[in-house]
């Protein structure tokens, strides 16, 4: 007989206002409450749930992109939060947060989670014309090569493509917790689950 394991559901902040991340030593911005409001709009139109930004690496291989999580909802706090992580930490992220409820659906990801080696997400920002250039080429064999890194703060009319699954976020404070720590704290986020392109 064998168990079936259920699919977790987490909560994770993806952008946090005026808050360097791992990208900031390289001449990243940080991002405004109005930035990171149209940018979680922006995703809303892809809904891209990855494995370590896996994506665009697996269409280099000639592979189908494996999505790996639902996206339940999109939210952006309307008031100072404080949230306690899976890790165990106690984190204050203050308005204009935004934060996704993700359920974990691929088998690989799950397991992954449940042995503790993913702890948060990173999203991805494309061109929008590149991020609607991939979502049609997904099917494709190849694709010519990206470079490594691109800053957000570069790119015109950005998107965010894709929010990964990772072991450790660009964003410090981008990580898990579960519903329990969301319960209090519903009554502080606004639904952002409309896309900018339906405005």
């Amino acid at each position: 007989m064998t168990t079936k394991v259920k699919n977790p559901i987490v909560y994770v902040p993806v952008y946090i206002p005026d808050t360097p991340d791992c990208e900031y030593v390289f001449g990243e911005r940080k991002l405004s409450k109005e930035k990171i409001k149209y940018l979680a709009r922006t995703f809303n139109k892809y809904k891209i749930i990855d494995l370590q930004h896996e994506y665009g690496k697996r269409l280099l291989k000639g592979k189908k992109p494996i999505q790996r999580g639902e996206v339940l909802g999109s939210y952006i706090t309307t008031k100072k939060l404080t949230l306690k992580g899976l890790d165990g930490l106690v984190r204050q992220y203050p308005e204009g947060t935004w934060i996704l409820k993700i359920k974990i659906t691929d088998k690989t990801a799950m397991m992954l989670y449940y042995k503790g080696q993913l702890s948060g997400v990173s999203a991805t920002a494309k061109r929008r014309n590149d991020a609607n250039f991939l979502l049609w080429y997904a099917s494709k064999k190849s694709v010519n090569k990206v470079p490594r890194r691109i800053l957000l703060s570069s790119i015109k009319d950005p998107v965010v493509f894709t929010v990964s699954l990772v072991k450790k976020p660009c964003v410090y404070g981008a990580k898990f917790c579960n519903k329990s720590c969301m319960i209090k704290n519903t009554k502080h986020m606004e639904d952002n689950s409309m896309s900018i392109m339906d405005t």
